[in-house]
């Protein structure tokens, strides 16, 4: 079961989609493109701290009806994700803490709703780091999968 902390429909420019103020969350999102005939690309950008640099930890395109999940991202408090997409009003987006402490995941359902495995990528973090200790390994694990996934696309 999954706690939803925001929801929404991301824009052309980047939006925070959520700020944590307290403790170190994982957390999951996703994301359903819900055009009729028009591919999104969908940029996810994290920044550590309140005053960090927005860093892009993820770029995927969906095509018409396609959805994108993620599961497992390790944020700490005062850490924003933020999102945007190619057109405004047309991704709806939803943010969640993940209760289940999960690996690193990312997959896509097509239009017809079906678990497209070729885009699956799953990334085991270590147990004995949470999102404190393991930030930097966080965002070098998320880096990887993206990689693999533009590899695969």
């Amino acid at each position: 079961m999954a706690l939803v902390l925001n929801d929404g429909q991301l824009t052309t420019s980047a939006a925070s989609l959520v700020t944590l103020a307290t403790a170190s969350q994982y957390l999951g999102l996703t994301f359903f493109n819900r055009s009729s005939n028009v591919t999104q690309t969908v940029i996810v950008q994290l920044t550590r701290t309140a005053a960090g640099t927005a860093r892009t930890i993820m770029r995927a395109v969906l095509l018409p009806y396609e959805a994108l999940y993620v599961r497992g991202i390790g944020v700490d408090r005062e850490d924003t994700l933020a999102a945007y997409s190619t057109q405004a009003n047309i991704v709806d987006y939803t943010v969640f803490i993940d209760r289940e402490e999960s690996d690193f995941s990312v997959w896509t359902t097509g239009a017809d709703g079906t678990r497209k495995a070729s885009t699956t990528v799953s990334v085991e973090v270590p147990e004995s780091r949470g999102p404190d200790e393991g930030q930097k390994e966080m965002i070098d694990l998320l880096r990887e999968a993206v990689g693999l996934l533009r590899k695969i696309a």
